[in-house]
């Protein structure tokens, strides 16, 4: 899949940074890269779980997708398995912001740490 330069990769690229540099800070960052996007803060955590669901799955595989919508304000988005790589999952995820019809796209990484948990990487 061809790798996207978007609003909503950058976003991500930031929140990622601004939170490994400062924690405290890193939330009122977070918040203002995702007010500048368009996509509300519920639509963003939506988007979250759905790529939750898929990368914790224990028969996750390329071309795994999930749609969601939020209800409240229109916006919609699908998340999908494009790549796995030993314990991480690349995960590409499109969102479509109601509001100002906006299409923002973006690819991620999710990888497992030997805890179990799973962690926001920035591997490309």
């Amino acid at each position: 899949m061809k790798r996207l330069c978007t609003p909503l990769r950058l976003i991500l690229a930031a929140a990622v940074l601004a939170l490994v540099v400062s924690p405290d800070m890193g939330h009122a960052r977070l918040s203002k890269m995702l007010a500048d996007s368009g996509i509300e803060p519920a639509s963003f955590e939506m988007m979250g779980e759905t790529a939750k669901e898929l990368y914790t799955a224990p028969s996750k595989s390329v071309g795994n997708k999930k749609s969601w919508q939020n209800a409240s304000t229109g916006t919609s988005g699908t998340v999908e398995i494009v790549e796995i790589q030993d314990n991480c999952v690349k995960l590409f995820h499109r969102v479509i912001v109601a509001k100002t019809s906006k299409t923002n796209e973006v690819s991620t990484w999710r990888c497992k740490l030997a805890d179990g948990t799973w962690q926001l990487s920035t591997r490309d």
